[in-house]
Formats: C-alpha cells, sequence, structure tokens
C-alpha cells in the first residue's frame, strides 16, 4: 500500500509499501476518445454491470457555428477518459472517470445516466444521475419523521417514498453531479444548463427528480434553468469547512485557543497507543475498512445511504483517495479508518469507520480526523471539507457553516405543486453552531503554508470546496440520493 508520513506531537509510524494495482488495460482503452469499451472487457475480479453502450440521444440542438449536441450514455465507458476527465478538475473527485467507474463496477449507483454536452465535439457540460429511492421526508423534522416511521410500520411501507432520478454523488460530499466548462461565455453557459436540466427530465427513471447539493455559486450557475424547468428550491443541511492558513498541524494547535488546543493534546494522548498511516492504494482493506464503517451505520439515527465492499475495493484504487488507518500498536489490528479524497487544493473528510470497544479508550473518532488537517496544512492544500452533519463536534475544529440547497421536481403536477407549497416542511432551514476556536488574530496573522502545491492545477473548478464527513458527535449518514 502507498502510504503517506506525517508530522504530529506524536509521530505516525511508517507504513510498509505495496504495489499498486490498476484497470490499466480497460483505461488504455477506454481513454481513447468516442470509445466504447464492451462490459466483457471490465476486469474479471468486478462483475460486468449489464449495460448497453448504444446512446440514447445524440441530437442536434443548434445550428453552425455552436454545434451543440446532448451525448446519453448508460455507462461510463461509452466516454473517453482523457476527453472526459479535460472538463473536470481534481477539486470535482466525485466526477472524475476513475470515481464513477468505481461506482459502475461496484454497482453503487443504480441505471446509471451520463449527460454530455458536446460544442463542436468537446465535452463542456455533464450531469451524472442514479435511479433510486428517495425519502421526502430526508431532511424533515424529527417529529415529522417519527410520524411518517409509525405510518410505514403499517400497510403504507412506502409512505412519502417515491422512485427517482438522482443528480448527485453516490457519496455525500456536498457537490452537485452537474458541471460547465469554465471557458463558456454567460449566455451559452445557461444554454448547456438547459439542455442538462432538459435532459435529465426526459431519461426514464422514476417520477421524481432531486439534484443536490447547490453552493451560492452552482446556484448561480444552475439554479436558473432549473426554475424555468419547474423545479422547486429548498433548503439542504449545511455543509462545513475549514480554510487552511497554517504551514503545519503544530501551527494549527497552536492557533487554537487554550480550552480547544487542550482537547487536541488529551485526544492525542489518549490515541499514543495508536498506529496512525495515511494510505493511498487500500483496496486490499476493504473489507476490514467495511466493516468498521457498518459499525457507525449500526448507530447512525438515519441511514439513507450505505456503501459496500465492493465499493471500497474499487475505490482503493481510485488515486485520489486516500484512507486514514488506525491500529492498535499492541496487536496490529484496524480499528478505526477515515475515506478522504483529495484535489489540487481541498482535502474532502467523508465517512468513518470504528472499533467501539476501544473507542473510548483511544478516543479513535477524534484521532482519525486529525491527520487530514495535517495533511492539508503540510502538503500547501487551501480547504479541508468537513461535510455536513455531526456541527457540534466540528466546531470545534474551528469549521464553518455554509449554506446548501437542494431541487426537488415531481411529473405529476399536482404533487409537484404540493411539493413547492411545502418546501419549507420538507426542507427546513438547519443553524449550525459555530465556537471562537481560535484567537481573533488568528485569519489574518496566521503564518501561510510556504509549500508550494506540487498537484498541477488543470482547470480552475466551478464549485467552492465543500464535502462530507460522518464523525464523532451524533453519527448521522445522510443523502438525498439513496433512501430506504
Amino acid at each position: 500500500m502507498n502510504t503517506k508520513q506525517f508530522r504530529f506531537s506524536q509521530p505516525l509510524s511508517q507504513p510498509q509499501a505495496a504495489p499498486r494495482s490498476s484497470f490499466g488495460a480497460l483505461r488504455k482503452r477506454a481513454a481513447q476518445p468516442g470509445s466504447s469499451v464492451p462490459p466483457q472487457r471490465i476486469p474479471s475480479e468486478y462483475p460486468a454491470p449489464a449495460l448497453s453502450l448504444v446512446p440514447l440521444a445524440s441530437v442536434p440542438l443548434s445550428p453552425a457555428p455552436l454545434k451543440l449536441t446532448v451525448d446519453v450514455q448508460r455507462s461510463i465507458f461509452a466516454f473517453g477518459i482523457e476527453e472526459w476527465d479535460r472538463l473536470v478538475p481534481r477539486d470535482e473527485p466525485q466526477l472524475r472517470f476513475e470515481f464513477l467507474e468505481a461506482v459502475e463496477i461496484s454497482r453503487m449507483g443504480q441505471n446509471p445516466t451520463y449527460i454530455a454536452v458536446r460544442q463542436n465535439e468537446q465535452i463542456v457540460g455533464i450531469a451524472v444521475a442514479y435511479e433510486t429511492d428517495i425519502d421526502l421526508l430526508t431532511l424533515a423534522s424529527p417529529g415529522l419523521n417519527q410520524f411518517a416511521q409509525a405510518i410505514r410500520r403499517g400497510p403504507l411501507k412506502r409512505f412519502l417514498i417515491a422512485r427517482a432520478m438522482s443528480c448527485g454523488p453516490v457519496i455525500t460530499n456536498c457537490r452537485p453531479n452537474l458541471l460547465l466548462a469554465p471557458t463558456l461565455s454567460p449566455s451559452l453557459a445557461q444554454e448547456v444548463a438547459e439542455l442538462l436540466v432538459q435532459g435529465l427530465d426526459e431519461v426514464q427513471g422514476g417520477d421524481l427528480r432531486v439534484l443536490f447539493e447547490y453552493s451560492t455559486t452552482a446556484v448561480q450557475a444552475f439554479g436558473t434553468a432549473l426554475e424555468r424547468a419547474g423545479y422547486a428550491q429548498g433548503a439542504s443541511l449545511p455543509g462545513t469547512q475549514l480554510e487552511i492558513v497554517w504551514p503545519n498541524f503544530e501551527a494549527y494547535t497552536g492557533a487554537m485557543r487554550k480550552f480547544y488546543r487542550r482537547a487536541v493534546k488529551d485526544d492525542m494522548i489518549a490515541g499514543a497507543e495508536l498506529e496512525i498511516q495515511i494510505e493511498s492504494d487500500f483496496s486490499a482493506l476493504a473489507e476490514e475498512a467495511h466493516a468498521l464503517y457498518e459499525n457507525v451505520l449500526a448507530k447512525a439515527s438515519n441511514v439513507l445511504e450505505r456503501l459496500t465492499p465492493e465499493f471500497f475495493a474499487a475505490l482503493g484504487h481510485f488515486e485520489q483517495a486516500r484512507l486514514v488507518t488506525a491500529r492498535e500498536k499492541s496487536s496490529g489490528r484496524l480499528v478505526g479508518i477515515e475515506l478522504l479524497l483529495v484535489g489540487d487544493t481541498v482535502v474532502q473528510d467523508l465517512y468513518t469507520g470504528v472499533d467501539y470497544t476501544l473507542n473510548d479508550k483511544h478516543n479513535i473518532y477524534f484521532n482519525l480526523v486529525y491527520p487530514g488537517l495535517a495533511l492539508a496544512c503540510q502538503e500547501g492544500f487551501k480547504t479541508v471539507s468537513t461535510g455536513q452533519t455531526s456541527y457540534a463536534f466540528k466546531s470545534r475544529l474551528g469549521v464553518k457553516p455554509y449554506g446548501l440547497s437542494i431541487f426537488v421536481k415531481h411529473r405529476n403536477p399536482l404533487v409537484n405543486a404540493l411539493i413547492r407549497r411545502f418546501k419549507n416542511v420538507l426542507c427546513p432551514v438547519v443553524e449550525a453552531p459555530t465556537h471562537r476556536v481560535f484567537h481573533d488574530k488568528t485569519a489574518a496573522d496566521a503564518p501561510q503554508s510556504t509549500r508550494k502545491n506540487k498537484r498541477k492545477v488543470q482547470n480552475a473548478p466551478s464549485m467552492p470546496h465543500n464535502a462530507t464527513t460522518q464523525t464523532a458527535v451524533d453519527p448521522v449518514v445522510v443523502s438525498h440520493s439513496f433512501g430506504a
């Protein structure tokens, strides 16, 4: 396993390296523009999805010289890896070819649909959606959810649960699954956005359409097109993120006020018997990692998204994926994991897995979060995205919340009118707590990282950086894409 070493008050141990595997032959073939790799060419260790690669639509939509066309496919392998990733920046890892490849091969997403708008044969806009069940009360109040659960225990098993096309990542990382080329003029960007929304509306798969998560910048890019198409905008759970202004982890904790700095110190003392590493190829750990992740789901109050061992294994090959591992030094047993995605400027903290029999003794939850922060400081990242839920714990780290939106539409005009009428009940605004963690002059006076980011920035991301993590306090797994 390829690993990365980070400096802490208590050093992390040096892990053993292992060869990195890949889908080499498949990717080489998929890299050819316009290639259509047959399912049987997928490596034998992953069952080939029964998907047709025949285009569902390829229709000229504008006269020359724009030559805009819409290409709808049921497999990511219908596109070339280079033509797809030419549009997608590394700071949008949920839309990178390798990530979508992992989702498709592991069958994490049901009936995937990939929509690409081309201008003169070059992709300038994309959307990715999956068919799933959506609980319309995902974001509603606890009381309303309890009422619905009581009804579902009777004959109405699917009360307020609808079959839908969900345009959002299979992981909850607070990013939308629509993307526009940053070089488009405002008028052309609007036209491409409308074509993507039109394509989503025309794809078969349930009567409901749900699109998430949209920051203010993303709403500016797609909000007009979605509103014109009849979508209702509602509040989602706030995202959280930490802007990195420190050269290392010690400077980060040194900028904290005494109470918060002491809490970090106590956590690390409790974790002194843990060996912590960051793995960059963790496919061999998929089964162990998934078992620890399931421990968290078992305690979650709302499980709407469940990763699979196959997804962990496939994602382990993705070069932007990292797995923080915590092992008990005395036994070598894996007792905690934290799943990360890294871009050019952002670290996304996603999911946690913990052995609860040792959690109280070693403060495993908290000690799994710190390596991601150290990575960001040490390697010159600009932001650590810590996502939705567990706000009390995250506020202790100094993260700040920001607003996110979802867009919902039902094909039945009456149902859609009811959704618009009661959107504030279905999607109430949630206030996330914040604390004054750092000294007042921290942001202005903190030493900036002098490390030059070694990663080549490709396209400037069109969305602000955000992600999600399920952490120590109030473990809740929230997603609008995969419902019960």
